[in-house]
């Protein structure tokens, strides 16, 4: 049985920011790719 469960979080310093704008127009690209390649499945 566990009895107990740890966890560590370290910054590993500063990452690159993504611009949110483009962060959801790649989201966007995805979601149209796989509403397409549902679509051609189903046909």
């Amino acid at each position: 049985m566990i009895k107990s469960v740890q966890a560590q979080v370290t910054n590993l310093g500063n990452s690159a920011a993504v611009p949110e704008p483009a962060t959801m127009l790649l989201l966007g690209f995805g979601l149209v790719g796989l509403a397409g390649i549902r679509r051609r499945i189903c046909r």
